[in-house]
């Protein structure tokens, strides 16, 4: 037998009249079918099972079994239930046809045969499951597929899980262990200058030691704030905050960050929003945002802040003017060990970035940055508005 003989459909014909049966073989034969044919019910039930057909030419009309009764006893079987029965019958009531589709028969055909006709719907039937079963084997791909994709980021998740846990035990650590030695180093520096003439070379040492021992405190400090929104940010009590009165704030505070980097500020405020917050965080978050705009910024450069109210958020931006940022820096400014650095060497963004990305977190906001075109960054902070208090 050729292979394509091999693969042809098989159809099953049952029918208790052998002149019935000889006439549709020969014509599924000519056709290229392989047939099954049958002339008891029974019997046809036991070779479906032990090799199911494609198809199904079902005679109704048969002593002991009729049509009906191997037609439900086909779609009990769940290895058969989709193989399509085509039922036969010399009566063309309404009756019979509406009994023989609820039996689970796909369509119905009047005897005496018309070959024309009964090819046609032959063909119909075994495109239509030729199709639902390439249907059913693309499903159980993608669903493969999706199980494998369901395992890489549940895989995905566990790795950034353990991460983000390493980097919560890293500030624990910093917040907690190292700031009572770290105090002793700094008394001891601070002892040891002040037995030093007041000479230039002291006086830059000086300086120098003061700007290390803010940047070490600033790190201890923000490594502590963020253990405590990590473990218990929920305890933290929030109210009606005024955006304008903690924009000022911070603004104040990174006041000396502006002096020393030449930097002016162009504030512009709409209108004074209220948002959900707790206000010294709202203001560290500010400040924090504020800094790294500093520190992202040329020397003397002119940092632009805008504050309005759209689609009932606050929303504050931050405009740079200075050097543009790698899209992996983009990706990662945010992180806590982020790895990216201002405009001067010596100008280390520190946590000041993570700081106002969880506390603004913390208050169901969002910041989101990105390159202002050539010249410069533009973080931009959303907070939804709430009545004043």
């Amino acid at each position: 037998m050729s292979d394509s003989a091999s693969n042809a459909p098989i159809v099953m014909v049952v029918d208790d009249q052998p002149s019935n049966i000889r006439f549709v073989e020969r014509l599924l034969v000519d056709k290229g079918y392989r047939v099954r044919c049958f002339t008891m019910g029974r019997q046809a039930l036991a070779a479906a099972a032990a090799e199911p057909p494609d198809l199904v030419l079902l005679d109704i009309g048969m002593p002991n079994m009729n049509g009906f009764e191997v037609c439900e006893q086909l779609k009990a079987d769940a290895t058969l239930r989709a193989v399509p029965v085509i039922f036969v019958s010399g009566h063309d009531e309404p009756e019979e046809k509406l009994r023989a589709f609820r039996a689970g028969g796909v369509d119905y055909v009047v005897k005496p045969y018309d070959g024309s006709e009964l090819n046609a719907r032959l063909t119909t039937h075994l495109t239509i499951k030729r199709l639902q079963g390439e249907l059913e084997a693309q499903n159980a791909h993608l669903e493969d597929l999706v199980g494998v994709r369901t395992q890489e980021l549940a895989e995905a998740n566990r790795k950034l899980s353990l991460l983000d846990s390493a980097k919560s035990a890293f500030l624990q650590l910093i917040a907690h262990e190292l700031r009572t030695p770290l105090n002793g180093i700094l008394g001891v520096g601070e002892l040891a200058l002040l037995d030093l003439p007041d000479e230039e070379n002291t006086r830059e040492l000086r300086s120098m030691f003061g700007v290390s021992r803010e940047r070490m405190l600033s790190v201890l400090n923000d490594a502590e704030l963020l253990s405590e929104i990590e473990l218990a940010g929920e305890s933290f009590r929030l109210a009606a905050v005024s955006v304008d009165v903690a924009l000022q704030q911070a603004i104040d505070v990174a006041a000396d960050v502006f002096a020393r980097r030449r930097v002016t500020l162009d504030v512009e405020s709409n209108c004074d929003c209220f948002v959900q917050a707790e206000g010294e965080l709202l203001r560290r978050a500010l400040q924090a945002l504020l800094t790294t705009a500093a520190k992202l910024s040329s020397l003397g450069a002119r940092l632009t802040v805008r504050r309005k109210s759209e689609d009932g958020q606050a929303v504050v931006t931050v405009r740079t003017q200075g050097p543009t940022l790698p899209d992996k820096s983009l990706e990662t400014l945010f992180e806590v060990l982020t790895g990216v650095h201002g405009v001067q060497d010596d100008d280390d963004l520190g946590l000041d970035p993570p700081v106002a990305y969880r506390i603004i977190s913390l208050f169901g906001g969002a910041i989101r940055v990105a390159n202002a075109g050539s010249d410069g960054v533009e973080m931009v902070l959303s907070l939804a508005r709430v009545p004043a208090a």
